[in-house]
This record gives structure tokens, sequence and C-alpha cells, in this order.
């Protein structure tokens, strides 16, 4: 019956095991499945593989060569010039609380060359946005101050409505580009009151919606629609001629994933994925799981009855009572006293002991070292070298 019991305990901890690791490898392999898909992220992030997203695009130009192309995840840091930074799918509501010092970081990487392209969300997924509150300062942290973009650019976004019988399309306003003639256009934002450096690339019913203007050595073009560098856009309505001018002459090319909320996060999940430890992790945890199993079951099964050789084991005493027993083994009674006295002998100094005083210790020792000596004998030889070592001798000793 016991051997039955730990029979059926092992079949249970081990159908619990598997469980385990099914559970686990089919979480896993749901959270892959996420993020591959990418719809964890948001609109128009070039993490997105779904048609909502620009991973198309970003994949397209990383593929082109001499390019250089990257991801930034963090607030904007001191940016090269020769570079082109897509800001894809920022919100319109956002530009209104940007603090001077993200705006002159902007400035000073367009002015020195670089190249920014900012598109925004559509009006249908702008109403879904939540207008950002400004975060009230508190009173330790500095306060820091926030500018519209659009007054110190010079432009204004606008929302109407769509007027009958137009299509929901941009028209090229200039001639002296390669670019597409028309583009679907998904929104109704467009740009309004705009200083004369703005140049109108396309229009839709006759009002701005993509717009470019020189800063010192660089250029900033803005767009009311992100959905011409979509996924589905790049399936559906292609028009590589757009995007390659949108990317510019530059090598390397950024996408800003920061102003979508997607930031680096210093954790260990976000080591582990960066350095591609989920084989590392896989294994320590099915390290934990034996251990487990090991210390809830016996691999070895347990002797039901003593043998001759466990018959002698003894547990339960400490250090000083197993030495007491090895010494019972390996001393013959009537020796011990003997053993003793020649023990002792190694450990004295030179001159601590008389020789007279030795003498009569080893023979009062060597006088019960016999088979007929009895325990009474013995115990009143110890005593006599007892009374031998504490008397003093004539000269000190």
């Amino acid at each position: 019956m016991p051997t039955e019991s730990r029979t059926i305990n092992g079949i249970r901890t081990a159908a619990f095991a598997a469980l385990l690791f099914l559970f686990l490898f089919g979480l896993v392999e749901l959270f892959q499945m996420r993020f591959r898909a990418g719809d964890i992220y948001p609109v128009y992030s070039s993490l997105r593989t779904d048609p909502l997203g620009t991973g198309a695009f970003y994949e397209a130009l990383g593929k082109m060569p001499g390019l250089s192309v990257s991801r930034n995840y963090r607030p904007l840091p001191r940016l090269d010039n020769d570079t082109t930074l897509f800001l894809l799918g920022v919100n319109r509501y956002a530009v209104d609380l940007m603090n001077d010092d993200e705006i002159k970081v902007l400035e000073a990487f367009v002015s020195g060359g670089g190249r920014l392209v900012m598109t925004f969300l559509p009006a249908h997924a702008a109403a879904r946005e939540a207008k950002p509150k400004e975060r009230s300062p508190e009173k330790s942290a500095p306060q820091r101050h926030t500018t519209a973009l659009g007054d110190r650019w010079g432009f204004r976004l606008s929302s109407g409505k769509l007027p009958e019988g137009l299509k929901a399309e941009a028209v090229f306003a200039v001639a002296d580009r390669n670019l597409p003639a028309s583009v679907s256009w998904h929104t109704t934002l467009f740009f309004d009151g705009l200083e004369t450096a703005w140049e109108t690339i396309y229009k839709s019913s006759d009002r701005p919606v993509l717009i470019e203007k020189r800063y010192g050595k660089g250029t900033i073009v803005l767009a009311t629609d992100t959905y011409f560098a979509s996924n589905e856009a790049v399936l559906r309505e292609r028009h590589p001629d757009l995007l390659a001018w949108l990317a510019g002459a530059h090598k390397s090319i950024i996408f800003d994933e920061s102003h979508n909320g997607i930031l680096e996060n210093p954790g260990v999940a976000s080591l582990f994925r960066k350095y591609r430890l989920h084989g590392v992790f896989a294994g320590f945890l099915l390290l934990a799981v034996l251990f487990i199993w090991k210390n809830s079951v016996s691999l070895v099964p347990r002797r039901a009855y003593r043998d001759e050789k466990t018959a002698g084991v003894t547990s339960g005493r400490d250090h000083l009572s197993g030495f007491v027993s090895l010494l019972r083994r390996c001393v013959p009674p009537r020796k011990i006293l003997s053993v003793c006295v020649r023990e002792w002998k190694k450990g004295l100094l030179s001159g601590e002991v008389s020789v007279e005083k030795m003498q009569r210790v080893e023979k009062t020792a060597w006088a019960v070292d016999d088979e007929a000596a009895s325990k009474e004998l013995q115990a009143d030889a110890y005593r006599a070298i007892t009374i031998i070592l504490s008397k003093r001798t004539t000269h000190g000793k």
C-alpha cells in the first residue's frame, strides 16, 4: 500500500508539472503573437504590423542600401544633422502642450540640416483621443513653460466638413515635384493661418493638408493625415514616390516612438527581450519545477526494512557522541588509559613534567594494560596518576 500511494503521488506531481509547463508555454506564445502583430501599440506605430501600423514603411526603408533606419524610445536626444526624423500619428492636441526644451531640441536639429516629418492622427481618431491635460507642477519641481507649436512655427490646425460631392483625397498643388497627382485623404483636418514661408504640397477641398517649410539648413514637413504611410496604404494604395520624398536624401532615418508613449524601460523584462534570454528563463523555470518535485516526492524508493549494515546506525546524536562511539570501536577498554597517557605525552612541552614523574605515570598506566584488569583497577590507576601529577617535586616540578 505505501508503494502504491507513492506511485500515485508521483503521477499526480508529474501531471501537475506537465500542465504547468503547457500553461506557461501557451502564455508565452500568446504574448509573442500579440507582440508580432503589434496591436498592443498605438495607432501608426512602426512596431505594428497590422493595417493600422507603419511597420511596412519602416521595414522597406531598412532594406534600402546605404540607409541606416532605427527607432527612438527615449525623450528626443541631440540628433545628428544628416538625419530624417519621423513623428507619425501625433495627437493634434499634443503640439499645444510641448515644453520649450522639446521645441528647442527640434529646432536645433532642423536648423542644423535635419529633416522633420510630422503627421497627425486623422480627425476621427483624434476625436477619440482625450485632450491631454496639463499636469499641475509640483511645488518642489521646477515649472516647465509650454508653448503652442503652431504659434511658434506659424500654422494652425483646423477641422471642417467635407463639401458635398467631393472625394476624400488630396490633390498635388505644385508642378515642379515628381509626386503623385492625388492621394486619398482620410481626415477633415487642414492647415490654416499659414505663414508665407510654408509651401503647400497637397490640398484637399482647396485647403492645405501637406505642407513644407525651410528652417535654417533643414526642412519641416507637416501632414494632417498618416494613412498614406500605413501598412494598409502600402498594400492597397502604394505611393513610393511620396514616401521616398518624405524620407529625403539623408542617410540616417529615425522613427520616433516616444511620442506614442513607448519609452525604453531598463527593467529585467526588457533586458531579457534585448539579449534574448527566454531560453535561460525557461531553463531556470524547469530547474525550479524539478527542485519542487524532488523535495515533494523522493526519486529513490524508501527501504521498508533495516538491513544489517544500517542496523547499527543511530540518529539523533551530536558530534561528541559520535566521537565517543568511534573511540569505543577503535580502542579496547583495557588500553584506554595507556593510549590517553601516550597522546598526553605528545602534547607536553620540554621540561614541563619531570622524568621521575613521567616514569611513575607510565608505570601506573601500563600496570592496568592487561586483559585481567577490571574497570575498578583502571579507575584506581587514573586517580593515582592524578595524585602523582598534582604533587610538586623538591625541584619545583
